[in-house]
């Protein structure tokens, strides 16, 4: 019965995987460089401060982060100018893009989910072409991975009909494919319904043919071929009035 369900939904929906999606995942976000002043900012900070000093806020909301420039140029301030040395700076900055940044991202949002995937790439791509940096990038980005599965997993927790959305599984398939898979469980039905969404028609077809038997298929066919039938049956009458 169930095999029949599913067959039955996957036919269904099959015929409406062309139309156009409304639920694509939207995630419009302006990633042009801010203007911020690191040398007037840091002004203040020294060895014994920074960690109680430095601007967390204004860096977050100011500055361009999420930009290799800008971390690179914090580091530079902070390290050959202020006299910090690099593992406290690179505490400090690592607290502020991870534990500052986190704390309030909203984590209740896909579109926010999916920015926060983005910038994990940029943060890798940074990290493959800087090594003196590389640790950093890579740990940053880490732990946005981290954060995007977590979420993406106590969403679907929680609201079930959420997994069967486009715009989940879009955002669900990158945290994957960016090897942070989110912990979710699917139901026959649901994974049916994933495929559909991802355009997978030949795998479906192939695991009905292969994992089912004849009578099964004879079932499936006999009721799809009676509408075959009387769909050119009537199709040849309205023909033979109208010609």
């Amino acid at each position: 019965m169930n095999k029949f369900i599913l067959v039955i939904i996957f036919l269904a929906i099959m015929t409406m995987s062309f139309a156009q999606n409304e639920d694509f995942v939207n995630c419009p976000y302006d990633f042009q460089v801010k203007p911020y002043d690191v040398h007037n900012s840091f002004q203040s900070l020294n060895s014994n401060n920074i960690y109680v000093a430095f601007p967390y806020k204004s860096y977050l909301d100011s500055a361009s982060w999420w930009s290799f420039k800008t971390i690179q140029s914090t580091f530079s301030e902070l390290e050959n100018i202020r006299k910090i040395d690099h593992e406290t700076v690179n505490i400090v900055l690592r607290n502020c893009l991870v534990d500052s940044l986190l704390s309030k991202w909203n984590y209740n949002n896909i579109d926010s989910l999916e920015l926060l995937l983005i910038i994990l790439e940029k943060y890798q791509n940074y990290a493959e072409t800087n090594p003196v940096l590389s640790d950093f990038f890579y740990e940053v980005a880490d732990n946005y991975g981290v954060f995007v599965a977590k979420n993406l997993t106590e969403l679907a927790e929680n609201n079930k009909n959420l997994k069967s959305t486009f715009k989940f599984n879009y955002v669900r398939q990158h945290s994957k494919c960016l090897t942070y898979p989110p912990n979710i469980g699917l139901s026959n039905l649901e994974k049916v319904i994933l495929n559909i969404s991802q355009g997978n028609f030949s795998y479906l077809w192939g695991r009905f043919w292969n994992g089912t038997s004849f009578i099964f298929k004879s079932l499936i066919a006999l009721p799809m071929l009676l509408v075959l039938i009387f769909f050119i049956y009537g199709f040849i009458l309205i023909i033979q009035k109208h010609f």
